[in-house]
């Protein structure tokens, strides 16, 4: 009788402890499909909480890799661990929202928010998705992109800003869908030479490849387009008493405080120097790992972590 009854009470404490286990785990189907972020433009696919990536804004993941893991706490709450720019995995919350939006939280202070994208939700008919990979295939790197409707009049802003695409690198862009698919495409390199490609449709395409080969001198007649009315700010550069040559110091020639400054000086030193070296290549990393640091995780440039990088960059 008594083996019996704890047979029972065994029995009814399993059911119990089984319960919530499969209540969570249909919760967290509920986010099965894809996902993408506009802000820091990458984005997978989930399936029972393991998110697989389908695109990538760092060398630190790539395409296919498990960068996330997600447990459902409530209905429409998440908790687990998601992969950042720097390739380490960190403590994240996230909130489905009414809208269906996925609203993160995560270590560091960092907060974004994913949508849902693909046949995963009904979308309008007249949805179109220009998402594509800019790949940097040529032999110096490129300081500014730029992207423009065909039906356009004028290149417009300088969409890279203060960042840099190095040479083997490449980086997500979405146009959006207000403008259709057929765009222009140009980039500047360091040498300023320029390089265009016409009548794109990125609603087709996933990836765009420069190569430098067909890179010109701009002229006036390159570019059949009138200039804008109003010329947009050049992104501001390494100052000119800098050459490449002399070792990067915090508080010397650096101003580590500043990201873009750091990333734009690394990148001058490998071309003055590093690349001419059996460091070039760990300089290279070097360099994408500052560039690709979330501005909140990089904050004000703690010297204990920017000179070390820096310094791959001065071994000789």
């Amino acid at each position: 009788m008594h083996i019996t009854m704890f047979r029972v009470f065994q029995t009814m404490a399993m059911f119990f402890l089984m319960v919530p286990i499969g209540n969570a785990q249909d919760a967290v189907d509920v986010l099965d499909g894809n996902w993408y972020s506009t802000q820091w433009k990458y984005g997978y696919v989930l399936k029972n909480g393991i998110g697989t990536a389908t695109s990538t804004n760092s060398p630190n993941f790539k395409v296919g890799q498990n960068i996330i893991q997600l447990t459902a706490t409530s209905p429409t709450t998440f908790a687990g661990r998601q992969v950042y720019t720097d390739g380490k995995f960190y403590n994240v919350q996230a909130t489905l929202q009414a809208d269906g939006r996925l609203y993160f939280e995560g270590e560091k202070n960092v907060k974004w928010v994913m949508e849902r994208v693909g046949s995963g939700l009904p979308t309008p008919a007249n949805f179109i998705d220009t998402r594509f990979t800019l790949v940097n295939r040529g032999t110096e790197p490129i300081f500014k992109v730029f992207i423009s409707p065909l039906q356009s009049t004028g290149w417009g802003q300088d969409i890279l800003g203060e960042e840099v695409l190095m040479q083997g690198y490449e980086q997500v862009f979405n146009p959006g869908s207000a403008r259709g698919c057929s765009f222009d495409l140009r980039v500047e390199y360091q040498s300023r030479l320029v390089e265009e490609k016409r009548n794109l449709n990125l609603c087709q395409l996933d990836r765009v490849d420069f190569d430098g080969r067909s890179a010109t001198v701009p002229t006036a007649q390159a570019n059949p387009r009138p200039a804008p009315s109003a010329p947009p700010a050049a992104a501001p550069r390494p100052a000119a008493s800098y050459d490449g040559t002399s070792p990067l110091r915090c508080g010397g020639n650096v101003n580590c405080r500043i990201q873009s400054e750091v990333v734009q000086k690394m990148q001058m030193r490998w071309g003055a120097f590093s690349r001419s070296t059996h460091y070039g290549s760990a300089c290279l990393k070097a360099i994408q790992t500052v560039r690709t640091m979330h501005p909140a995780a990089y904050g004000n440039g703690d010297p204990g972590f920017v000179q070390p990088q820096m310094d791959v960059c001065n071994l000789r």
